[in-house]
């Protein structure tokens, strides 16, 4: 019942849009990258996974894009859609690449072949492949709900 809800709610919630459907099936809105996001396990939870989904597409825009209010925007993402722990953690770390898409240049085009899979318990998986490279990169991130609202807790890098 639960998935049938969230599946009516993203139909109204495209319905109205202009819509292209790609030759995988996919369907998008016109203009804008198409995010295959899946879930290959029944215990996952699909309003985390619908959070998951909305934090890379803003977060994936936001750290493309190459203004000086580009780092505002993440920034603001990341308040949004994660822990005040983690956003604090961000904040303070030094680190040599972003820990959402591990990489240190963004580029819109991630959301082509963006994933995101229901693993274990709590923690979800988000790959996309690079296109210059044709790598995948993963990153596992953990979910948590806080009051009504599922945010992300913890990220941990993968390579693969």
């Amino acid at each position: 019942m639960k998935k049938l809800f969230t599946m009516a709610l993203l139909i109204c919630l495209f319905a109205c849009t202009t819509k292209t459907e790609t030759p995988n099936g996919d369907v998008t809105k016109t203009g804008e990258p198409t995010i295959p996001v899946t879930n290959n396990n029944d215990t996952g939870n699909d309003e985390a996974i619908t959070m998951l989904n909305s934090f890379y597409k803003e977060y994936v825009t936001a750290f493309a894009d190459t203004t000086h209010t580009s780092a505002q925007q993440t920034d603001a993402v990341i308040k949004k859609y994660c822990t005040p722990q983690l956003t604090k953690k961000i904040a303070e770390a030094s680190l040599d690449s972003d820990p959402f898409i591990n990489a240190q240049d963004g580029d819109i085009s991630i959301l082509k072949t963006l994933t995101i899979k229901h693993t274990k318990k709590d923690i979800y998986k988000a790959c996309y492949t690079e296109s210059y490279s044709n790598t995948t990169n993963c990153t596992d991130v953990t979910v948590s709900k806080i009051g009504d609202a599922y945010k992300i807790s913890h990220v941990v890098l993968i390579e693969l």
